[in-house]
């Protein structure tokens, strides 16, 4: 279904962010980069890192 959905997007061009982890570890099973959100700080501080500007 993924496939089906994204077309030609690849797994590592996927950014994911969960607040439960079971669906981060599925994300991560399928190559897609995925980061446990606890709150908006961490999240800003997950985006900075991967070079995104919010």
């Amino acid at each position: 279904m993924l496939k089906r959905e994204l077309g030609e997007i690849s797994t590592d061009q996927i950014l994911f962010f969960d607040d439960i982890q079971h669906n981060i570890d599925t994300a991560l099973k399928f190559g897609i980069k995925a980061f446990l959100y606890t709150n908006r700080s961490q999240f800003e501080k997950d985006m900075e890192a991967l070079n995104f500007q919010l």
